[in-house]
């Protein structure tokens, strides 16, 4: 299989990902997670960054608009006001954090997958479940297998009216 096609240009009209692999790379680095991250192959690491993307724009609803409502964006990000110190257009750190880690999530879920499918068995509308002697409760509108770190940093992004992440 072919590595895929990161296109991740600010507000591009087809734009697939909020970071490029050689950001995501270097966000890791000098993390605890870089080996485990860069074990990955180059292929997985810019696959697992598409997927992260796709995620983080289909599951919530974000404060703002589009920053460019003229030529279609093809991402959620960068939304109206997202401008660093000196006034260059950019993708808020949070965003694009949140991206890196759930990226290496994905891939870390793929390789030790859970026992269990909990995104899917809420989908199904189970609102709770219990497997010997464990059991686990679901609310409605709540995306459990989002990891921590990562609901912390959409947290301030999210609209109070979208998808409710709680802790």
């Amino acid at each position: 299989m072919a590595e895929p096609i990161i296109d991740a240009t600010l507000a591009g009209e087809n734009a697939n990902a909020y970071v490029a692999l050689a950001a995501a790379d270097a966000y890791f680095a000098d993390t605890l997670e870089g080996r485990e991250w860069l074990g990955f192959g180059r292929e997985d690491r810019a696959r697992a960054l598409l997927s992260a993307t796709r995620k983080i724009d289909e599951e919530f609803r974000y404060y703002g608009r589009p920053h460019d409502t003229v030529t279609p964006q093809a991402l959620k990000f960068p939304r109206d006001g997202d401008y660093d110190s000196s006034g260059a257009l950019r993708i808020p750190d949070g965003i694009r954090y949140a991206t890196c880690e759930l990226a290496l999530h994905l891939l870390c879920a793929e390789k030790q997958p859970d026992l269990l499918d909990r995104e899917r068995l809420q989908e199904q509308g189970v609102r709770r479940l219990s497997v010997d002697g464990v059991a686990e409760q679901y609310r409605p509108g709540v995306w459990d297998n989002i990891p921590r770190r990562v609901r912390k940093l959409l947290r301030p992004f999210i609209d109070a009216g979208g998808r409710t992440v709680v802790e």
